[in-house]
């Protein structure tokens, strides 16, 4: 049966067949990515890490290409499009130009975990935008944050959107300017 939503493996196995996350699947022959035999993966070692990501014993798999430098057997999953192993921190399948000893000190703003459209990480020294260091205005690292639900970030300086400039094909964070205003009420007694 082929339609939108099954399709057959000609190479399958069906009653070793298993499903592992929503895009790789493997049997006692093959590994598959979306239905394409994955070549080399090793079998019995072989499970899903988070989405387009997966490994076995020797491997890290994104889709259905090797992460050349990544360590399988410390690869893991941190939240979003962030990853980590021994050696590096990784959005999807980019290394970022992150120490791995401050591997301590990540924090993670995502879509899932505070309803931002962006996700941002930093390691306590800079900020970044998937893989882009932000860039555009002095931030206060330790204070910084997320206003819920909004695309709006803050520190103890003040309040940022993130923009992006085509010219210079960089993201920026552009800080609010506000006007206090004094109001003084005098109330009168007749």
């Amino acid at each position: 049966m082929n339609d939108s939503y099954h399709t057959v493996i000609p190479e399958g196995d069906a009653d070793s067949f298993v499903q592992l996350g929503e895009h790789y699947s493997k049997d006692k022959n093959h590994v598959y990515f979306d239905k394409r035999i994955l070549n080399g993966a090793d079998i019995p070692s072989f499970g899903s890490v988070s989405g387009y990501f997966a490994k076995d014993k020797d491997h890290v798999y994104h889709e259905d290409d090797v992460l050349k430098d990544a360590d399988a057997a410390s690869f893991v999953h941190l939240e979003g499009p962030y990853f980590k192993d021994k050696n590096h921190i990784y959005c999807s399948d980019s290394i970022l130009p992150v120490d791995i000893a401050d591997a301590d000190k990540l924090k993670i703003w995502s879509a899932d975990g505070h309803h931002i459209t962006s996700p941002l990480i930093t390691d306590g020294k800079n900020i970044f935008l998937y893989n882009t260091l932000l860039e555009g205005t002095q931030l206060d690292i330790p204070s910084f944050g997320v206003v819920s639900k909004q695309p709006l970030y803050y520190d103890k300086n003040g309040i940022y959107e993130i923009n992006y400039t085509q010219r210079s094909e960089r993201y920026f964070l552009k800080r609010f300017h506000f006007i206090i205003l004094s109001l003084r009420i005098t109330a009168m007694c007749l």
